[in-house]
């Protein structure tokens, strides 16, 4: 007995030892780790910190094919992004502070506003030099995410130069984005965001990080874009660079996987770049977000010049990168399904308890509701009535016999938010039980309510 005893004391200080050195080597490598860490000047842990407050998207974040999305950036065409690229042209050079800018600011903040989007100016000062930039929100519908996704690019151009590219592109992109999207909902928020004072060293975009930061709103991830026009090769057309850090490269993983899924919309190859500080990114990621900036491949000459024309990019393959832009921001907002075919019904007024029903002529009232952004205008409205013939059956095994059915189609145009009565007429016998089923077909022949 004393013998076993010996030898087990002895295992146990073998493990003892054992035990001691793991601990020892994990307090090593948590060292090698925090020094790495702060030897990046800090950014990559305020980053980390960041991410871990935002509740970053799990990784991998792998989609399907949504036709939803696809929906979206269908219609992305040459001739949406070339009407507000030529616009802002026509403005002529839009320094920081000038009437120009003034004038292109209030030509965004009008464009989104004619979108039904809710829209502010945040003004701004900084270093001599003061201006505005132009937001716009559509809310999630999830009220328990906090979670903000943000588009953005400055309009702002420097002296001499048009600025069709660089980056009436960029900007447009925003606005393309807040066009296709805003007949959606999602579940989480999205900014549309134009900068000014870019061209003066990322001032509006570090104002309006700052200032998010020192809210402690949850952005997750901002996508940029500046100059992603121009193509001088057929070969240069299919490829585009995304700049990030060590912190955002999630969401560059994102956009391949998006390209590839939407292959036939989309199909660019991303040529993926490490660093840069030179565009309205950069300011998210010096207040601790995620962000990643959209850029084209091959360096347009024109560059800040009065070259810089929309004669001179190719308006097909700013469409291309504004669609996967578009795509992405999508998948990270999450659709929660359409708004611009979105009537149903929004009460019915039922004739019958199925208690105490003594039977005989009844009116059924409902109100139809326009939930869209669009106007809608020849949709039916039906109602089916149908016996259920043996109540102490469960209701999916009962006989059901359909006793009514009746479709009125609704001429008059019916607004956002305008609400329309709709009434049928029909005589009930005293039975227990009823069901009533009021459905909207849309154009198309879209059901999306189906209400019982």
């Amino acid at each position: 007995m004393v013998k076993i005893e010996a030898q087990l004391k002895k295992k146990i200080e073998k493990y003892r030892v054992f035990d001691t050195m793991i601990k020892k080597i994990a307090l090593v490598i948590t060292l090698i780790i925090l020094i790495a860490s702060f030897a990046e000047g800090g950014q990559s842990w305020r980053n980390d910190e960041k991410s871990e407050l935002s509740s970053p998207l799990p990784l991998p974040f792998l989609v399907d094919y949504n036709p939803v999305v696809a929906d979206m950036i269908q219609g992305i065409n040459e001739s949406i992004v070339g009407t507000y690229v030529q616009t802002l042209q026509d403005f002529g050079p839009r320094v920081t502070g000038s009437a120009a800018s003034t004038s292109a600011s209030d030509y965004i903040f009008n464009q989104f506003s004619s979108m039904n989007l809710s829209v502010s100016y945040d003004p701004w000062t900084s270093s001599g030099y003061s201006d505005r930039n132009v937001e716009a929100v559509i809310n999630g519908t999830n009220s328990s995410s906090d979670k903000i996704f943000v588009v953005c690019g400055h309009f702002d151009s420097v002296y001499g130069s048009p600025g069709a590219d660089d980056n009436g592109a960029g900007t447009a992109a925003v606005l393309t984005a807040a066009q296709m999207m805003k007949g959606y909902n999602f579940e989480h928020t999205i900014r549309f965001v134009t900068f000014s004072g870019e061209e003066q060293g990322l001032l509006g975009s570090y104002h309006y990080a700052g200032e998010a930061s020192s809210q402690a709103d949850n952005i997750v991830g901002a996508l940029n874009a500046d100059m992603i026009g121009y193509t001088q090769t057929s070969s240069g057309g299919t490829i585009v660079k995304i700049y990030e850090n060590s912190a955002s490269e999630w969401i560059t993983d994102l956009a391949i996987n998006i390209s590839s899924v939407y292959q036939n919309e989309i199909g660019l190859t991303i040529n993926r770049l490490m660093g840069s500080s030179n565009s309205d990114h950069y300011p998210f990621w010096a207040n601790g977000y995620d962000a990643i900036f959209y850029h084209e491949y091959e360096f347009n000459p024109y560059y800040h010049s009065p070259n810089d024309i929309i004669d001179n990019m190719n308006l097909t393959y700013d469409a291309i990168v504004t669609r996967l832009i578009v795509a992405t921001l999508a998948e990270l907002a999450v659709p929660a399904g359409p708004l611009k075919t979105d009537v149903g019904v929004e009460a019915i007024d039922s004739p019958i308890d199925n208690v105490s029903y003594p039977g005989g002529m009844r009116n059924i009232n409902v109100t139809i509701k326009n939930y869209g952004w669009e106007n809608q205008t020849g949709f039916n409205v039906s109602c089916e009535i149908i016996e259920i013939s043996e109540p102490l059956t469960p209701l999916y095994f009962a006989v059901r016999k359909q006793v009514f059915y009746n479709e009125i189609t609704i001429t008059e145009q019916l607004q956002f938010n305008q609400s329309i009565p709709v009434h049928w007429e029909y005589s009930f016998q005293n039975i227990s039980q009823y069901l009533i089923k009021i459905r909207t077909l849309l154009e198309g022949g879209q059901c999306p309510w189906n209400d019982e």
